[in-house]
């Protein structure tokens, strides 16, 4: 289907005015669809220097978006009066254009299945919503074993430090492992960022290193598993049940009502150390790619 309407590209930065168009187009396109239209990373890009933006324009208004992340995935959001009218496809074109191999689908919904569909995506990797509502007077009082020990992050001290460990902790999962100290910077000016929710495990093990970490999130009354991130060389030892409950421990603690996270559909080991903690799967997003 040819391009309905101009589709703009840029690299780097978007203006103010350009990114708050954004900004408005997904949450204009949330309140339709009832999920996330673009993810937090993706919003954080509007600023960032290493992304690259598609935009697509009608009658002089913002009507689809695109951003492609610097390992090659994307998320794309098309407003949902204007779909079917070859926005989509015109967007992801710009896309692959950039180096985008994959897609983000938040929810999973029928318009993102359709778009999959049309363009010979399939689903490449799940990641579950999980949740659990905290009850009323609960406590979590759980203790690390020695010799390990837990502290709150120093903002302008321990980046470096966090950043090393959490690019060991993932290095399988792009996403998180890749993130950059300009991608870090950004989340700690946002509004939700609390550093004494953010928990680090050291051990005389690896001196001069952070073990370990709990990073946690609250929005309102939500309280989220935001990252918990052990070094290869410490899993498979029991860490990550204690240090999961560290976390909701504080979460609980600052007033939340329900605890929820994000976690690979394929993480086995991490699957059930949630689900013994009483979280259920909520929602799932999706990526979509080529066949194989």
């Amino acid at each position: 289907m040819p391009p309905t309407v101009p589709v703009r590209t840029a690299d780097g930065p978007l203006a103010g005015p350009v990114a708050d168009a954004v900004r408005s187009l997904a949450e204009r396109t949330q309140l339709v669809d009832g999920a996330a239209a673009l993810s937090e990373r993706t919003v954080l890009g509007l600023d960032a220097a290493d992304r690259h933006h598609a935009l697509a324009y009608a009658s002089g208004r913002l009507v689809g978006y695109a951003q492609v992340w610097p390992e090659g995935a994307s998320e794309l959001v098309v407003l949902p009066t204007e779909r079917r009218r070859g926005i989509g496809t015109s967007l992801w074109t710009a896309s692959t254009d950039a180096g985008a191999t994959s897609v983000w689908a938040h929810g999973a919904m029928p318009p993102a299945k359709a778009f999959a569909a049309a363009h010979g995506l399939v689903v490449v990797r799940k990641l579950h919503r999980m949740e659990r509502a905290v009850r009323p007077a609960e406590a979590i009082t759980d203790r690390l074993p020695e010799p390990y020990t837990v502290r709150r992050f120093v903002v302008g001290s321990d980046e470096d430090a966090w950043l090393d460990a959490n690019s060991a902790a993932f290095a399988e999962h792009p996403e998180q492992g890749g993130m950059t100290k300009a991608e870090l910077l950004a989340k700690e000016a946002a509004p939700w960022f609390d550093p004494a929710g953010l928990l680090l495990v050291e051990t005389p093990e690896l001196p001069g290193k952070i073990a370990a970490f709990h990073w946690t999130k609250r929005v309102g009354s939500e309280g989220e598993v935001h990252a918990v991130g052990i070094r290869p060389e410490l899993q498979g030892r029991g860490l990550a049940g204690v240090l999961t409950r560290l976390g909701m421990g504080y979460l609980v603690a600052t007033g939340v009502d329900r605890i929820v996270l994000w976690v690979d559909s394929g993480n086995e080991r991490a699957l059930r150390t949630y689900e013994r903690e009483g979280f259920r799967v909520s929602a799932t997003d999706v990526v979509y790619g080529a066949p194989g």
